[in-house]
């Protein structure tokens, strides 16, 4: 897949955005005020990197949501844990693109069309809405 400069950094933030509706964690290891700070710092981040106008902001923004994201899967609940950490994954995997970069690596490309990824995202945004009052997107 070719892209061209900001474009993949903005491509991969939309993508990233929505994947951060997934997550699995368990129940036992943490309490939903630690899950809903981190989705907070989630939020945060994803109206950041929206905002961004150069490469270089939109890869910080991109590398901060994925730490961010992974900060969230190791706190989150049984029930989300599997899909929070399908979404760190994507969003790891995300923040690897270059600037500069032209074209998607396979891996990124296959991420991208990654219906688990998509619907993961979507557990997470739920999660996000439905237990902390967040609106994720």
């Amino acid at each position: 897949m070719t892209i061209s400069g900001s474009r993949a950094y903005i491509a991969a933030a939309v993508v990233g955005a929505l994947a951060l509706a997934a997550c699995g964690g368990s129940d036992d290891a943490s309490s939903d005020g630690d899950v809903c700070a981190e989705l907070e710092r989630v939020a945060e981040i994803a109206v950041v990197g929206d905002a961004a106008t150069t490469d270089a902001e939109v890869a910080t923004a991109l590398q901060d949501l994925a730490d961010a994201l992974a900060d969230v899967a190791a706190v989150a609940p049984d029930d989300l844990k599997a899909d929070a950490e399908t979404f760190a994954a994507t969003a790891a995997v995300l923040a690897g693109i270059e600037e500069g970069q032209e074209e998607l690596t396979d891996e990124q490309a296959a991420v991208i069309a990654d219906e688990d990824a998509g619907r993961a995202a979507n557990a997470v945004a739920d999660y996000a809405t439905e237990e902390c009052g967040l609106e994720i997107s």
